[in-house]
Order: structure tokens, then C-alpha cells, then sequence
């Protein structure tokens, strides 16, 4: 039986991208315990158009033959797709107890409603990178952050407002309000915008914060020296940490020290309705998951592992520490749609605090009116 997985660049069995040669080693060894299966594989772009979820939409309509048996998607994209009646849920052919050591994140992000419609294989979250020659121990407050030493650099133009939307949900602000319609609560969102403007007015917030637009940029600063805290992606810091000097990484700080992490995680999804596809499509989505392999894949590849039996099999007890970390206190961020209409409210309101066009709780104001008028 010839298996078909769709999958993405960076889990792709590429030599030339990290973690690569290990996922082709596995394959192959996958191969050769289930006698007469192999694995096809095609790689497709992450998302949007020529992305994995838009070419599985193509082909079931124009080429249904031509269907993968095993998918690879974001957890939006997932979502999207199971919406559209494009996948199949997993829950007659997996054991839920085999999964029990998912962590909460990865797993919210594999479900839809009730239903398991994917097991995790990836995760990724926003933390903080620091100096360690600079501090000698992680920042866990503000008001550590906001230490005469060193600067901070954060994605303050990201347009998903996604640090920002961390520093919320961890002073409990919430995104609803009782009628269920998306809402910011301006008090809250106060506190955060004063924090930042602190900052920016202490010089540890530089001039030009407003200009990044995502944690990836804000890593290059740090990398070059620019910064002494920076708010990156876990993977990033992950590849990347042995060219970025002395350097550890953590939550990022919240006010009080409430520990939070705004997460996402990949997972392997099932397409083929077929009854014997399906059972071999399980078996090779939970040998790639299965603890040795993820934990091997995971640590070459520089992602967070989504299960904690693959992080215990990380043999860098730093990192390994780091992920535990992370992932334990680890949140799904919110859904796509919700991330366009905060965001560009939040984006807004951060700029007009720190260059001082607004008050912090003017601003934080109009970004509470902006979200309630969509």
C-alpha cells in the first residue's frame, strides 16, 4: 500500500532543513516495519494560496484520487478544514489514552468541538530570550524588565497583537463579553499600555519598537546585540541560540509573574475515508509521534515537542528544561478571525502609548470601542 502525506517545509524529509534527515531516516524505518507500505510524500507550502489546506480543497473537488491519506496543518487551517468536512475524525482509531501526556495547548489545538481530529507533532510559543552575562537570573516581572540594564525589544507593530494580548490574558482580561461578542476590557488593557510607555520613557523600550512587526525581527536585534530581552519564538531561540552568545530563554515576564504562554501547535490530520488506509494513515501518524521518534525529531528540528514523554527523551537537559517550561504553562492563542479584529486595535494602541499620542487608558479606550464596533 502506497501511503500519501502532505506535510510542510519544515517537517518536510529534507537533508537541507533542520530536522530533515531525521524525519526521511524515520519514514524509511516506518517503511521497513510495515512491510509492503511506503510513504509518498509531497511538501506544500504552510498556507494561503498553493498552501496545503487550499490544495486540499483543489484536489477534492478536481482530483480526488490524487488526495493525500495524512495531512499536516496549523491549527486555524485544521479547523477551517474539518468546517468544511475535509477531514476525518480520529476518535475510533486512536486511543485517547495513548495521547494522555499531550500537553493541554497541543491538544486543544488537534480537537474540534468534542472530536480528536489530530495528533500534534509540533508547537511553538512567543518567550523571552535574555543576556546571561547581563542577568544571572530570568526576568519575571515588569518591574525586572524594567531594571536600568539592558533593553527589551518586543514586536510592538505585530498586527496580531499577540505579546500585547499575552500581557492581557495574564493580567486576566478577557475576550468576550457577555453576550459572547469579542471585547477587550480598557482597564486592563491600560495596565499593559502604561507599562509599556514606563519603559519607553526609561529608555529600556528603544526608540524605534514601533517598527517591528513580528518576535522573528525582534530576534535579529537580539542576536546583533542590540537588545539584551527580546521577545522571539521559541524555535527561533531554539536553531539559533549556540550564534546568539550567552543567551537563555523563558516565559516572557508578566506583571505579577504569572507564567503564560501564548502558543500554537502543527498536527498530523487524517483525510482518506477509506477503512484500510485509515488504519495504516494512524499507524504512520503515531509512529512520527510516538515519544523517541517526536523527541528526536523535535530537538534536530528546533521545535517545542507537543507531548511531555518526547521533552523527558530530549537529550539537553537546558532546552529540555526550557520546553518543559513553556509548554506547561502554555495557552492556544486565539483563533485567526479573533486575531483580525484585535489586532489591529491593539497595534494602534500600543504605538499611540509609547510615542505618546495617547494616554494609556485613552488608548487602551479606542482599542476597546474599535473591537466592540466590528
Amino acid at each position: 500500500m502506497g501511503l500519501r502525506l502532505w506535510t510542510s517545509p519544515d517537517a518536510a524529509p529534507d537533508a537541507n532543513r533542520p530536522g530533515g534527515q531525521m524525519m526521511a531516516d524515520q519514514l524509511e524505518a516506518f517503511e521497513a516495519a510495515n512491510a509492503g507500505v511506503t510513504v509518498e510524500v509531497r511538501v506544500k507550502k504552510p498556507s494561503g494560496i498553493g498552501g496545503l489546506l487550499d490544495f486540499l480543497r483543489t484536489a477534492t473537488v478536481a482530483a480526488p484520487a490524487a488526495l493525500p491519506d495524512v495531512i499536516a496543518l496549523s491549527r486555524d487551517d485544521l479547523a477551517t478544514a474539518v468546517g468544511e468536512g475535509l477531514l476525518r475524525p480520529m476518535g475510533s482509531l486512536i486511543d485517547a489514552d495513548s495521547l494522555s501526556d499531550m500537553y493541554p495547548m497541543a491538544m486543544a489545538a488537534a480537537q474540534v468541538g468534542d472530536e480528536l481530529y489530530g495528533v500534534p507533532f509540533s508547537a511553538d510559543a512567543t518567550v523571552l530570550a535574555y543576556n546571561t552575562e547581563i542577568r544571572d537570573a530570568p526576568p519575571v516581572t515588569w518591574t525586572d524588565v524594567l531594571s536600568p540594564t539592558g533593553t527589551f525589544v518586543f514586536p510592538a507593530g505585530d498586527p496580531l497583537g499577540l505579546v500585547t494580548l499575552h500581557q492581557y490574558l495574564a493580567l486576566g482580561g478577557g475576550l468576550t463579553d457577555e453576550a459572547g461578542h469579542l471585547a477587550l476590557d480598557a482597564g486592563v488593557l491600560a495596565q499593559v499600555l502604561d507599562f509599556y510607555h514606563t519603559a519607553a520613557v526609561a529608555g529600556v523600550v528603544p526608540p524605534p519598537i514601533t517598527d517591528y512587526a513580528d518576535s522573528a525581527a525582534t530576534w535579529i536585534a537580539y542576536r546583533e546585540h542590540r537588545a539584551t530581552l527580546a521577545a522571539t519564538p521559541a524555535s527561533l531561540f531554539l536553531r539559533e541560540r549556540e550564534r546568539a552568545g550567552p543567551t537563555a530563554a523563558t516565559v516572557l515576564p508578566t506583571r505579577d509573574g504569572t507564567p503564560l504562554a501564548l502558543g500554537s501547535a502543527w498536527s498530523y490530520a487524517l483525510v482518506t475515508s477509506d477503512p484500510a488506509r485509515q488504519a495504516q494513515a494512524a499507524a504512520l501518524l503515531l509512529w512520527l509521534t510516538a515519544p523517541d521518534n517526536l523527541a528526536e525529531w523535535t530537538l534536530a528540528a528546533g521545535v517545542l515537542p507537543p507531548r511531555a514523554s518526547a521533552l523527558d527523551a530530549w537529550n539537553d537537559p537546558a532546552a529540555a528544561a526550557f520546553g518543559r517550561r513553556v509548554m506547561s504553562v502554555a495557552v492556544l492563542r486565539p483563533d485567526a478571525a479573533s486575531l483580525a479584529v484585535f489586532g489591529p486595535a491593539i497595534r494602534q494602541a500600543v504605538t499611540d502609548s509609547i510615542l505618546g499620542r495617547a494616554t494609556p487608558q485613552a488608548a487602551a479606550e479606542r482599542a476597546a470601542a474599535a473591537v466592540a464596533g466590528q
